[in-house]
């Protein structure tokens, strides 16, 4: 887990720098949009350009986006401006000592809090979180699994009479747990009885149904549920990002049918233009012959 906390935190970063890079991009393209004709060939390449990087921000995180009267495009989230005019925005990561992440957005010197959702960067958010999240409870298992072994080998007595310490050291954590018991002399097999076995036959008490084998098997049970609904997520995003893109084509996209219709059009227009004029032609040169 924490080999893959330190894997989310790499992905993040670049996340991070390549959303940023989008935001400086789209600023530019802003700017080029207004200083070229509407309509030319050079601002439809810039729109199209515009449209691009807007589908790569909405990968990486949900925004908001408004398009102007000269094509710039305005980008924002819960209020927040992530791009206007020729200025873009600044996302900053700090990765806590646990592996949780958090976000700083600068826009024009003003400083704010970031709180991704959706996309890349609120993916890696939330692995981050339940990373987080599941080191701490197998820390609390390790931890309990300690205390209810110790608290049974304390009732017990060693072949020597004495009573039992504690077997497990968990203060560190599970990534640290430690037997603290290595010889068997030491084992409180006896109970105060004085049967050899009698502590050794309770150990099966301490197997109750809250022990750590049902919080181990709750524990794998939520992460179960979590991957089943990040799934399902999953495709209802993708479902969708379809019926927009979709919804987008019908307004502003290409109609093969209509374009091949006008090909065919402008194809015959050509070939009647150019029979014209080698018409023309062959009546100057009859003109020409006949003096």
């Amino acid at each position: 887990l924490s080999r893959a906390a330190t894997g989310i935190a790499g992905a993040a970063q670049a996340s991070v720098e390549g959303f940023n890079a989008n935001l400086k991009a789209l600023a530019y393209a802003n700017l080029a949009i207004r200083r070229t004709p509407a309509g030319s060939s050079a601002n439809a390449e810039l729109a199209d350009l515009r449209d691009q990087l807007i589908d790569q921000i909405a990968g990486q995180t949900d925004v908001s986006v408004t398009v102007a009267a000269d094509g710039s495009a305005i980008l924002t989230r819960a209020g927040a401006t992530l791009v206007a005019d020729g200025k873009s925005a600044v996302l900053a990561l700090t990765v806590a000592a646990d592996g949780r992440l958090s976000f700083a957005q600068t826009f024009d010197a003003a400083v704010s809090v970031y709180s991704p959702s959706g996309g890349t960067i609120g993916g890696v958010t939330t692995s981050a979180n339940i990373v987080a999240d599941r080191r701490v409870a197998f820390d609390t298992l390790a931890s309990d699994f300690a205390t209810a072994l110790n608290s049974w080998h304390g009732g017990g007595r060693t072949t020597g009479g004495a009573s039992g310490t504690a077997l497990l050291d968990a203060s560190g954590g599970a990534i640290t747990i430690a037997a603290l018991v290595t010889d068997p002399a030491q084992v409180a097999a006896a109970d105060t009885g004085g049967t050899s076995n009698g502590n050794m036959i309770m150990l099966s008490g301490v197997r109750t149904a809250s022990g750590v084998e049902n919080q181990w098997a709750a524990l794998v049970a939520t992460h179960a549920q979590v991957t089943a609904s990040a799934r399902t997520d999953e495709t209802r995003s993708s479902a969708r990002k379809d019926t927009a893109d979709a919804a987008r084509d019908m307004v502003e996209g290409v109609d093969l049918d209509r374009e091949a219709a006008d090909l065919i059009r402008f194809q015959q227009a050509y070939e009647a233009s150019a029979r014209v004029i080698q018409i023309a032609k062959e009546t100057v040169d009859t003109i020409l012959r006949m003096f």
